[in-house]
């Protein structure tokens, strides 16, 4: 729970003190540092992880990691004004649940959001790989979605939509 308050006020204190221009970059920062975007792409690929090669791996890992950074960091910008309160931290051996709730600003209107966090114990710090929002899972919809198009399609045509979309992105 430490570290996803240390990194919440960081991005809060980077969007009140920093230049508009420099929000984006900082953020993927800051996002980066507590994010675990390989463990995420490992298990959103779930059994079609061991049947990519390692240089797929690498590039689909940071292709994805850069789509989920901007993602996070356009989220982020997009809503200044909020406050996220933790709740409970459960640990069992190397994973963490972290509860959590958004309070912020949408369209004029107040709006709460209950969230949970998924971290996994890496090295000497805690990774989330997981944002559940109100009972969706990010992992779980990327999950779906890759294991959709790779059964009908294949990994390269996911690995090519997905770089396209982080060229719409930047």
């Amino acid at each position: 729970m430490a570290e996803l308050e240390k990194s919440s006020a960081a991005l809060k204190g980077l969007l009140a003190n920093s230049a508009p221009d420099a929000k984006r970059t900082e953020a993927q920062k800051i996002i980066r540092s507590f994010f675990d975007s390989e463990e995420l792409a490992r298990r959103a690929l779930t059994s079609q992880w061991d049947g990519i090669n390692p240089e797929q791996r690498t590039e689909f890992a940071r292709v994805f990691r850069d789509l989920i950074e901007h993602y996070l960091s356009k989220q982020v910008q997009e809503l200044p004004n909020y406050d996220l309160r933790f709740a409970k931290e459960t640990i069992t051996g190397s994973e963490s649940s972290v509860e959590s709730t958004l309070d912020t600003s949408y369209q004029g209107r107040r709006i709460t959001v209950a969230m949970e966090y998924k971290l996994l114990y890496e090295g000497d710090r805690w990774l989330v790989y997981d944002v559940i929002t109100d009972e969706q899972s990010m992992l779980e919809n990327y999950r779906t979605e890759f294991n959709k198009l790779i059964t009908n399609e294949s990994f390269d045509v996911l690995l090519k939509r997905l770089k396209k979309r982080l060229e719409k992105a930047e």
